[in-house]
């Protein structure tokens, strides 16, 4: 029983895969135990510059070497103008599963992405985005997706298949409403007549 504290530390990551360098600043961090099996964690600091902070409810760390059990995870994860809230566990006594989350992720716009993704998003309007997300050792699966971007929306479910040497996707999707001016936020560039003025909607489904 007790409780651990890390202030001002430094930690850095090179992938050798694609020889990029990370780095995780942490301005404050701690551990406290709230059972026996149970641990409260807490991070705040930046990620390659860009500011976050975690706050995760999950099983022992020496609990991780050993996943014949399931290490529950239940935390949030925020960012500049974005949230994502997961819900779940790692291992089991399913050797063949290594996760399954339920996970949330909210935003002001998609473009608040791109900093931590290093994409190039553009503006738009508020999205969010609910899935199931399972991992095996054969493919991850996304099911029950849902997801709404302004006043579009879709849903479905997506396989990504990774037991060979190439990755192999598989979905099925539908939307009820997709709006252009949803994506993207100035839409100077694009006819009014494909816009629809706020009243003409695309429907369909793919």
């Amino acid at each position: 029983m007790g409780t651990l504290a890390i202030k001002g530390s430094r930690i850095s990551y090179l992938s050798h895969l694609s020889e990029v360098s990370h780095e995780m600043d942490i301005q404050q961090a701690s551990a406290a135990t709230i059972n026996e099996s149970l641990r409260k964690f807490g991070i705040e600091g930046h990620w390659d510059k860009v500011p976050f902070m975690l706050d995760l409810q999950g099983g022992r760390l020496v609990d991780l070497f050993d996943l014949k059990e399931a290490w529950p995870i239940d935390g949030v994860l925020s960012t500049n103008g974005a949230s994502a809230v997961v819900k779940g566990s790692l291992g089991g006594s399913n050797f063949e599963e290594m996760y399954s989350l339920h996970v949330q992720i909210n935003g002001d716009r998609l473009s608040v992405l791109n900093e931590i993704l290093k994409t190039d998003l553009p503006d738009s309007a508020p999205f969010m985005v609910v899935a199931d997300v399972l991992q095996n050792t054969q493919a991850i699966n996304l099911n029950n997706i849902q997801g709404k971007l302004g006043s579009s929306d879709i849903s479905g479910q997506l396989s990504v298949q990774t037991q060979d040497t190439r990755q192999k996707l598989i979905g099925a999707f539908t939307a009820d409403v997709i709006q252009i001016n949803d994506f993207i936020k100035n839409c100077s560039w694009i006819p009014p007549s494909l816009l629809g003025g706020g009243k003409e909607q695309a429907r369909g489904a793919g």
